[in-house]
């Protein structure tokens, strides 16, 4: 046994192939190699990202949780590093929406007013007609020198004052106006107390001292007071009779986001007014009609300035860059050496303005051709802002302090006296109850403007803004429904998130522009930084995981990806080289845009953004490093080519874009209103859908707060309207939004086409022998003349272009050129006209398609197959007329190449039904089934089938092949063609009956006999005793036909017989 294991190692050692990794074979002797293993390639794959792009803007207002500073840290320190970890560039800027004020003093004639942040309101200067607001006057003018309280408005919320003929007015935070004062030498009563202006939902007044007004929260712009030059700009001057109002009149202008004034005295004053189009619009002395100035309000912090009349005056516009433009009747400039300018005003005589350094400049204005240079008026240090009126100019300091100088004749600069002071020696103000104190104006910080913060932010393309407000207070132009639109059409337009970092006193108003946004935002309560910015990020990783979903097949044109390369390798080598292969189809889409340069060869670097739509086919290897030594190069392998290769799309996002049509519904004046869908795809315009799969609608009053689902179907005359859409392309892309205002003043209504013939339906269309002629109607509500036309036609089964033609003139009739459609394609027609700058609305849809008898459609099919000698073989066969006429049919069958032969026969088959017939008992061979159909028209359709008829086998095994006699050998049998039984036949004793022991075996079927193969078994013993030698083993397989006929199959194996069982047994005698 030793000696048998012994030379089977040998024997193993003999023909062993030494295995050796090429770093080993590098140490061995040419001599000592056998052969050197070769080395497995790498594995290379890839995963493809979009790379997520966010744009954070921050406006940080007031807030407990620090200054724009601290909080920037904060946001540097957690935010941008927490986006960083999830793979998120983010560019983010930090403004600080902070600032300062002490309130406002307003003033003229002889008094002057004092509004503080703290909500306390005082007077100074005259009251003998009422003219402070204290409940009582004194009849003649006795001076007073300091200010007095003004209680009346204890209880309610200031928004700010103005000075008003002889008394003030003020507007609340509940949006009414009161004015208070001597009114006699209008005709009007005295008031010593404020008296309500009929008016409400006011947000913002102005004043020239004789006329005021009022900005509601709807747009529009209301004035009282004197009307002789044009101050209230309603289009006339001197109206009402006698030129002066208490009844509020509505300007001729509307949809204004702020109003502004510049001016001196009671009459020749000028207002300005920015719209919500940013465009700047102006009025009065002596011009009553509103007019565009040309100025921007990009560009505009505030204006100032003084009029004598209509030909002496000098208006200051303080732009956003911190100069002054200036300009009159005959000069204009922008004021030398001035810069950093935050406030400006005029007393008439001459101009001021306040660095944000604290200084003052002045220079003198006097006569419209000639301006000063500014000068510094040193006496003014540490100046906030400027107030100035024909009543005296304030300086309000940065420290609370205000100083006055100017006419002081009945005390109204509140300095404790009457004696008048210039510039260069201001008085302080006094305060306390009898001024034995000096005034100081308490601080408040505030959240500046959302709106102006918004307006001009940027941000980078393809990427996911954000505009993210932090402060604690109630936001006051989030409640303007004016205000509200214009921030939300900023946040629509530019697809932007917003996030709210507020507490409950701005909660609802955050909450409420998240809405208005289409639920695009977060509002978290930042009762600490640190969590509420953690939560910000969270929400921001939540948002660019959303937008930027996983690739899977498409990404969009000029979108930044990434790409995570996989490598493995069985050794464990390093990785050498990757190269990629990018095989481009720009034929993919329409519109293409050109082949990529080196489609289909190998590159070191992958492509990053896609500047090509199309298919791309991308293959990716790596190159291993076995050895780092360039002698072994050659045992540096690639990875092999991916059975699935990756296969990548680059479209386009589509193109929101829609057209307006109106009809008068002449019953109430109002508009039917159509939208002419004209969006499309630019990589699917063939498309009678043009590749858009999905519309969202949406519009409003531009006035209104909030969005109205879908679209308009009645539009208000005299209004303005927002209408936005946005649409889904075949891949799956949105567009970005489109939003269209639409006027209702006047607009040109819109004609009508109806298309006449053809006239079918796309169930029944009408069918014609060749191209038709199109007819249409052309009406028009005004009687306007049709000027071109256009017809589009789509075919119904692809949707795909079939023809399209506009054309000019008044054609009521197009013919359409012969050959252009098919025969037997359905077309979908519709068409519009046009007039005086309008396209009709799409015509109504019709369908037609060119008659074409089309032969049948036959299919044959037969079971089983193959089948085997003697089945039964059926047969069955579908008709199919596309004009739905009924068939006759012929089935004919020919065997080995020999003579067709009828086997089945059947007239008038209805269209769409099958028959099924059988052809029995069929012998071996290769058979050849042909049916044909004839329709009415002559038109046959044929179908062919060939199948096999296959003889019963057997095969038979014999296991071992050479046995003892004694011994157990194995009998297996294998069949096709559904062998029914299965015998082996062995003559052991030679005497050819086969009727001995073991001699005639049944064979066992390891599965269902119905089967068309099977595998039988049975075992036999060899007789003891059996001579040696060779015996024939007849296998024999049998099966009985449908018909009764028997069919019978054998195979001849043999088994030899060597030596008997008890040869193994060893008698051993001991003694």
């Amino acid at each position: 046994m030793i000696e048998r294991l012994s030379k089977k190692i040998l024997l193993i050692l003999s023909i062993f192939i030494l295995i050796v990794h090429p770093s080993f074979a590098s140490t061995m002797a040419e001599s000592d190699k056998i052969n050197e293993w070769k080395n497995l390639p790498p594995v290379a794959d890839f995963q493809l990202q979009r790379a997520k792009k966010v744009d954070l803007r921050f406006n940080i207002g007031v807030t407990a949780q620090g200054n724009a500073s601290t909080i920037n840290a904060k946001i540097q320190s957690i935010v941008k590093p927490k986006l960083a970890a999830n793979n998120i560039d983010a560019d983010i800027q930090v403004t600080d929406g902070v600032g300062v004020d002490h309130g406002t003093i307003a003033g003229g004639g002889w008094d002057n007013y004092i509004h503080m942040v703290n909500n306390t309101f005082w007077s100074m200067g005259i009251n003998q007609n009422g003219e402070l607001g204290v409940g009582s006057q004194d009849g003649a003018a006795v001076p007073h020198m300091a200010p007095e309280r003004m209680t009346v408005f204890d209880n309610a919320q200031i928004v700010d004052v103005k000075y008003f003929i002889s008394g003030g007015i003020a507007l609340l935070r509940d949006g009414t106006v009161w004015y208070w004062g001597a009114q006699s030498m209008t005709n009007y009563p005295n008031y010593y107390l404020p008296v309500k202006v009929p008016i409400s939902n006011v947000k913002q007044i102005e004043s020239s001292t004789g006329t005021v007004l009022m900005l509601k929260t709807d747009g529009t712009v209301w004035g009282i007071g004197y009307t002789q030059f044009g101050e209230i700009g309603q289009g006339t001057s001197y109206y009402p009779p006698g030129g002066f109002t208490l009844t509020p009149l509505q300007t001729k202008i509307d949809n204004v986001v702020k109003l502004f004034h510049a001016g001196y005295g009671n009459w020749y004053n000028m207002f300005f007014a920015i719209r919500s189009d940013g465009t700047v619009w102006g009025w009065g002395n002596g011009n009553p009609t509103p007019a565009n100035t040309g100025f921007s309000a990009s560009d505009v912090v505030d204006f100032a300035g003084y009029a004598q009349d209509a030909y002496t005056y000098s208006i200051m516009l303080l732009r956003k860059d911190g100069t002054i433009y200036q300009w009159g009747p005959s000069k204009s400039w922008t004021v030398p050496g001035l810069t950093n300018v935050v406030s400006i005003g005029n007393d008439g005589s001459n101009n001021y303005a306040v660095k944000s350094d604290g200084t003052v400049w002045t220079w003198t204005t006097s006569s419209n051709s000639y301006w000063s240079t500014p000068v510094q008026v040193t006496s003014l240090t540490n100046v906030e802002k400027i107030n100035t009126n024909g009543s005296g100019t304030f300086a309000i300091k940065k420290d609370g302090s205000v100083w006055a100088f100017g006419n002081n004749q009945y005390g109204q600069l509140g300095t404790g006296d009457t004696a008048s002071a210039t510039n260069s020696s201001p008085k302080q103000v006094r305060g306390g109850a009898t001024g034995s104190t000096y005034l100081t104006m308490p601080q408040i910080t505030y959240s500046k403007d959302f709106s102006a913060y918004i307006s001009p932010l940027t941000y980078r393309s393809d990427s996911v803004p954000f505009v993210i407000d932090v402060s604690d207070n109630y936001r006051s132009e989030l409640n303007d429904p004016f205000v509200s639109s214009t921030i939300q059409q900023k946040l629509i337009g530019n697809h932007a998130y917003f996030a709210g970092l507020g507490t409950g006193s701005n909660q609802a108003q955050f909450l409420n522009l998240i809405t208005q946004n289409n639920q695009k935002g977060t509002y978290i309560a930042n009762n600490t930084i640190d969590n509420a910015l953690n939560q910000l990020a969270d929400y921001i990783i939540q948002v660019a995981n959303t937008e930027y979903p996983p690739v899977s097949q498409y990404i969009l044109l000029n979108e930044q990806v990434s790409y995570d390369p996989k490598y493995g390798d069985p050794e464990q080598d390093p990785k050498y080289a990757e190269k990629w292969m990018f095989t481009h189809d720009e034929t993919y889409f329409e519109n293409n845009l050109g082949k990529i340069p080196d489609s289909g060869q190998w590159r070191s670097t992958p492509i990053s953004p896609f500047t090509k739509t199309g298919q791309y086919v991308v293959n990716y290897k790596v190159r291993d490093n076995p050895k780092n030594d360039d002698r072994f190069d050659n045992y540096r392998l690639w990875s092999l080519n991916s059975p699935t290769p990756f296969i990548l799309y680059v479209h386009r996002r589509p193109i929101a874009d829609f057209g307006v049509s109106f009809i008068s519904r002449n019953q109430d004046l109002s508009y039917n209103v159509w939208m002419n869908d004209q969006s499309y795809d630019p990589d699917h315009t063939s498309r009678t859908d043009k590749g858009i799969t999905q519309w969202k609608w949406s519009w409003k009053l531009s006035s209104a707060v909030g969005w109205n689902t879908g679209v308009p179907t009645v539009l208000q005359p005299n209004e303005k309207y927002l209408i936005q859409l946005q649409v889904k392309d075949l891949e799956g892309a949105w567009s970005y939004p489109t939003i269209k205002e639409i006027d209702t003043t006047n607009p040109n209504l819109s004609p009508t086409m109806i298309i006449t013939q053809p006239n079918g339906t796309v169930s029944n269309p009408t069918v014609y022998s060749s191209d038709p002629l199109v007819t249409w109607t052309y009406t028009d509500p005004e009687n306007d003349p049709e000027q071109a036309w256009r017809l589009f036609g789509y075919y119904t089964d692809t949707n795909t272009m079939a023809f399209s033609m506009q054309q000019t003139g008044n054609a009521v009739s197009y013919q359409i050129p012969a050959g252009t459609i098919p025969k037997d394609r359905e077309v979908k027609l519709y068409g519009q006209v046009y007039s005086k700058g309008s396209w009709s609305p799409f015509s109504n849809v019709v369908y037609f398609k060119i008659h074409k008898n089309h032969p049948p459609i036959v299919t044959i099919s037969e079971s089983p197959n193959p089948s085997y000698d003697g089945d039964n073989v059926n047969v069955t066969v579908t008709l199919t007329d596309p004009d739905g006429d009924p068939t006759n049919l012929v089935v004919q069958m020919q065997r080995e190449g020999g003579t067709w032969t009828t086997v089945w026969t059947k007239n008038t088959v209805p269209s769409g039904q099958s028959q099924t017939f059988t052809i029995p008992n069929l012998s071996q061979g290769t058979y050849t089934l042909q049916a044909t159909a004839t329709d009415p028209d002559g038109e046959t359709g044929r179908a062919t089938a060939s199948f096999v008829v296959k003889p019963l086998t057997i095969g038979g095994r014999v296991h071992p092949p050479v046995a003892r006699s004694g011994q157990a050998i194995q009998l297996t049998a294998t069949t096709a063609g559904k062998a029914q039984s299965v015998s082996a036949k062995i003559d052991w004793n030679q005497d050819g009956r086969f009727d001995g022991e073991s001699e005639t075996v049944a064979l066992t079927p390891l599965s269902d006999t119905s089967l068309d193969e099977n595998v039988w078994e049975a075992t036999v013993i060899i007789p003891l005793p059996t001579e040696d030698g060779d015996y024939p083993v007849q296998f024999a397989a049998t099966k009985q036909t449908n018909v009764g006929f028997l069919k019978t199959a054998s195979d001849y194996q043999s088994v030899r017989v060597q030596g008997s069982i008890f040869n193994d047994f060893v008698i051993e005698h001991y003694h």
